[in-house]
């Protein structure tokens, strides 16, 4: 199966996506404080998290002119109550479409995140590349089942072939940091920490037929925010799976909202 990326057509559109990125690097971030993704998923989705890391991740460091972009690809920045950015191409009228086609569910580590990890766990099993790759994996696997059940709940037929009522939606997730993870060792260890990890939801939606950019969402978000505790796989998966499930709930509900109103006014 062909895998669809964020921004690999029409023709242009991840050309311009990376120069956006890498504008955006120059005016509001330090070289050293942006980080890029994991290489094994060296997608357009990493481009995708390199722009929403400049957009929202460090904004508390930037000063107030440190501001995301009015127009973004050719979408406008629009009100979002429940993500941090939300995009969409102005006069889209999405009330004709009916159906979603759920393209390939892309996961990215941070690029870092193994080696600093390895590094300041001395005594402790390393983590391996195919610790990571296993983590993708499985992840992947995750977040496309949560995303179809949400989906699917909130009266959203999943179909296979383009149609002029379908929309062709894109899910990744990027930047994803473990806090303590839990490998396996010969000897007894704990780890412990206050949330399992966190991750940046890059969502995009087209038109299904001609493949037009109609949208683009982008939130960051913490897995378990809770008090300080012992870490087990079984743990961060569902701290994990419980942030996936919350941005699923979050996405069906405003595809509902979306699909049911007048083409969306830009944000003031």
């Amino acid at each position: 199966m062909q895998q669809h990326s964020i921004g690999t057509f029409p023709n242009g559109a991840r050309l311009s996506f990376i120069r956006l990125a890498v504008a955006c690097e120059a005016k509001f971030v330090s070289p050293c404080s942006l980080r890029k993704v994991q290489d094994v998923a060296r997608s357009s989705l990493f481009y995708s998290a390199l722009a929403a890391t400049v957009f929202v991740g460090i904004a508390a460091a930037q000063p107030a002119s440190a501001s995301p972009p009015a127009n973004w690809d050719g979408l406008v920045q629009v009100r979002a109550k429940n993500v941090d950015l939300l995009y969409l191409r102005p006069g889209s009228d999405f009330r004709s479409y009916k159906a979603i086609i759920l393209d390939p569910t892309e996961i990215a580590f941070d690029k870092n995140w193994k080696k600093d990890m390895n590094r300041s766990r001395p005594g402790l099993s390393r983590i391996s590349d195919a610790d990571v790759r296993g983590a993708i994996d499985e992840a992947q696997g995750k977040l496309r089942a949560i995303f179809e059940k949400r989906f699917s709940e909130t009266g959203f037929p999943i179909v296979s072939a383009p149609a002029e009522n379908a929309l062709r939606v894109f899910v990744g997730v990027a930047n994803v940091q473990v806090d303590a993870p839990d490998v396996t060792s010969a000897g007894r260890s704990r780890v412990y920490s206050r949330q399992a990890g966190r991750a940046t939801l890059v969502i995009e939606v087209r038109d299904s037929l001609s493949g037009e950019l109609l949208g683009r969402a982008v939130d960051h978000g913490v897995a378990g925010d809770n008090l300080m505790s012992w870490r087990t796989s079984t743990s961060n998966w569902a701290d994990f799976e419980q942030m996936f499930d919350e941005w699923a709930r979050i996405s069906a509900k405003g595809f509902q909202r979306l699909l049911a109103s007048p083409p969306p006014v830009a944000a003031q």
